[in-house]
C-alpha cells in the first residue's frame, strides 16, 4: 500500500565506477521504498518512483555526476556532484564524490489533518568501491557509503536538521553497453520522525555504458 506521509527516503543514486576520461554511464531505475509506518492503521507502507543518474569522466581522474529522483506522489530530489576516481589493474575502481542536493517532502499534519508540503537541502560525500566486467556474465558489483547533512528550508516537527547515512550495494550484468542493474540502499537518520521516512530502498533498472574517447586507460 502506498503512503503519502514521508519526509525522506533513500536516494538510489547509481554507483557508476568510472574508469577514465570520456567514460559516460547513464542509469535508469524503478524503485520501491519500504518501511514507512502509517500512524492511523499501524501498517508498514511502500512508495514507488524512478531515478535517472548520469556520470561522466571529465578527465582521467575527475568525474561529474547529475541525479534526479521522483516518486509517484510528485515529490522530487535533485543533486549534483564532483568526484575523483582511480581504476586499478585488477578491474577494481574507487571513487569519492562530494555534492549538493535539494528535494521536496510532505506529510499529514497530526493536529489539522492537512497535507504539509516541505523541502530540504543536502550536502554530502560518498565513497564507492567495486569491480567492472567480471567473468562471463560481464558482472559489475560494488558498494557505496554516503554521509550527508540535511537541512530544511521549511521547518516542521517531522523534519529537522541533522545527519543521514546511506550504505548501498549493487549488481549489474549483461552486455558491454547495456546491462540490467539491481541496487539496495539503506537509510539511517535521526533528522526525520521515525514514522515519516522509509529506511529501505530497492531498485531495478537499465545501465547504459558509453565511452566517448575509446578504451579507458586510467589504471595502476
Amino acid at each position: 500500500m502506498l503512503c503519502g506521509c514521508t519526509a525522506y527516503y533513500p536516494q538510489l543514486v547509481h554507483i557508476p565506477l568510472i574508469e577514465g576520461q570520456g567514460d559516460l554511464k547513464i542509469d535508469w531505475t524503478n524503485f520501491l521504498a519500504l518501511g514507512g509506518l502509517d500512524e492511523e492503521d499501524g501498517a508498514r507502507h511502500g512508495l514507488v518512483g524512478g531515478t535517472l543518474t548520469a556520470t561522466y569522466g571529465a578527465t582521467d581522474w575527475l568525474a561529474v555526476q547529475g541525479y534526479m529522483g521522483f516518486d509517484i506522489l510528485g515529490r522530487a530530489h535533485l543533486q549534483g556532484a564532483l568526484g575523483i576516481f582511480n581504476k586499478f589493474d585488477n578491474k577494481t575502481v574507487i571513487e569519492l564524490y562530494g555534492g549538493y542536493g535539494i528535494g521536496r517532502s510532505g506529510w499529514k499534519d497530526d493536529k489539522s489533518g492537512n497535507y504539509v508540503d516541505g523541502s530540504y537541502q543536502l550536502t554530502f560525500a560518498q565513497f564507492n568501491i567495486g569491480q567492472n566486467g567480471i567473468g562471463s556474465p560481464n558482472l559489475d558489483y560494488g558498494f557505496g557509503l554516503k554521509s550527508g547533512y540535511i537541512f530544511g528550508t521549511h521547518k516542521a516537527e517531522k523534519q529537522n536538521d541533522g545527519w543521514v547515512v546511506e550504505p548501498s550495494a549493487f549488481l549489474r550484468f549483461g552486455g558491454e553497453k547495456i546491462k540490467i542493474s539491481i541496487q539496495v540502499n539503506y537509510l539511517w537518520t535521526k533528522t526525520v520522525s521515525e514514522n515519516y521516512y522509509y529506511p529501505l530502498g530497492i531498485g531495478f533498472g537499465l545501465h547504459l555504458n558509453l565511452n566517448t574517447k575509446g578504451k579507458a586507460k586510467n589504471e595502476m
